[in-house]
């Protein structure tokens, strides 16, 4: 009997407190949540690292020798080790970062320092053959070269 009271006393625009609390609650939160939204944002603009892209300087390098090889004739059981020496012909040091072969057959080893104007490096290339046949495999130089890497050849056949 007293909330007919109070109801008819508030008028007809009054509504029971449950109904508003929720539609405000429901209000408020997404309120709140996108307000979060925006101060996160903010946030993470604040606290974003600043990152510094190191240029390396440009060289360019020339195999001595051609850098294709023929290995004619390598035995299933030997193995058949291969050095391509280069000169950095540019006016910067030449640094290579990776040597990736196309087959696992093949490790490569290369000048770790880097290699002043005018100075020889070397890659060198270690085929262990585990089929019989011919064969035509390739070594991606990776180095601070114009074009981004070199490529070296090798064809060999491989028998017992």
């Amino acid at each position: 009997m007293q909330r007919k009271d109070e109801y008819m006393r508030l008028g007809k625009n009054y509504k029971p407190l449950y109904i508003c609390s929720c539609v405000k609650m429901k209000k408020n939160t997404l309120g709140i949540g996108l307000i979060l939204i925006v101060l996160s944002g903010f946030f993470c603009q604040a606290y974003r690292q600043e990152v510094q892209v190191v240029k390396i300087p440009l060289t360019t390098l020339k195999f001595d020798s051609a850098s294709r090889y023929e290995a004619n004739v390598i035995y299933r059981q030997g193995k058949k080790v291969t050095t391509f020496t280069f000169t950095n012909t540019g006016k910067n040091p030449l640094k290579i970062t990776a040597a990736e072969p196309n087959c696992p057959c093949v490790t490569v080893d290369w000048s770790q320092e880097e290699i002043a104007p005018g100075k020889q490096g070397f890659v060198r290339l270690s085929f262990l053959p585990y089929k019989l046949g011919n064969f035509l495999e390739t070594v991606n130089v990776l180095a601070n070269v114009k074009k981004g890497s070199e490529t070296l050849f090798v064809r060999y056949h491989v028998t017992e």
